[in-house]
C-alpha cells in the first residue's frame, strides 16, 4: 500500500469513528436555566411532560459534572424533548425567579420550599410543582447515574400520565 492509500485509510477511519454532533429540534446544546416555574408547569400541563428540575448552584463542582457528563448530552441528543422539560434553577442566583404560584421569589426560598440542601438535586414534578418521583440528590458513578436518570424520568412520565 503506497503512502497516499495509507493517508486515505486513517482519514477515512478517523471520519467514521469520529463522534458526530447532534442537536435537538430546539437547537439548545445545554440544559437551560429557569426564571419563571409558571410557565414550566403551564408547559408541562399541556404537553403531558413532566419537569425535571436541576436545583444547582454555580461554583458547585458536583452540578458542573452532572451537566457536562449526564444533562447537557441529554439535552443535545434531542431524545428526550418528547419526554421531559428539562430546566435547571440556580439557587444562588440574585434574580428573583416565578414559583409555581406565578410570585417572584428568591430562589434560596424555593429551594428551601423543596427542602434541597444539597446540590446538585433533580426534582421531577408535575404542572402544579409537586415532585412525582423520587428526587436525585448528589451524583455517584457517572456509568450508572444515566440509568437512575432514566429510570426516574420513566416513573415521572408514567405518574403524569396516568399509565
Amino acid at each position: 500500500m503506497n503512502k497516499l492509500s495509507c493517508c486515505l485509510l486513517l482519514i477515512l477511519t478517523v471520519i467514521s469513528y469520529a463522534p458526530s454532533v447532534a442537536y435537538s429540534d430546539t437547537g439548545r446544546h445545554e440544559i437551560t436555566e429557569t426564571t419563571n416555574l409558571a410557565q414550566l408547569g403551564a408547559d408541562s400541563g399541556k404537553t403531558r411532560r413532566p419537569i425535571l428540575l436541576l436545583m444547582s448552584q454555580e461554583d458547585c463542582p458536583f452540578c458542573i459534572r452532572l451537566k457536562h457528563e449526564i444533562l447537557n448530552p441529554m439535552v443535545l441528543s434531542g431524545d428526550y424533548d418528547s419526554r421531559i422539560i428539562m430546566r435547571e434553577l440556580m439557587i444562588d442566583a440574585i434574580s428573583e425567579p416565578r414559583g409555581f404560584d406565578g410570585y417572584e421569589l428568591d430562589a434560596s426560598i424555593i429551594a428551601s420550599e423543596y427542602e434541597v440542601r444539597v446540590t446538585p438535586t433533580m426534582l421531577f414534578l408535575g404542572p402544579d410543582g409537586k415532585e412525582l418521583t423520587k428526587r436525585i440528590v448528589g451524583i455517584n458513578t457517572v456509568e450508572l447515574f444515566s440509568f437512575y436518570v432514566d429510570q426516574a424520568i420513566d416513573k415521572a412520565v408514567q405518574k403524569l400520565n396516568g399509565d
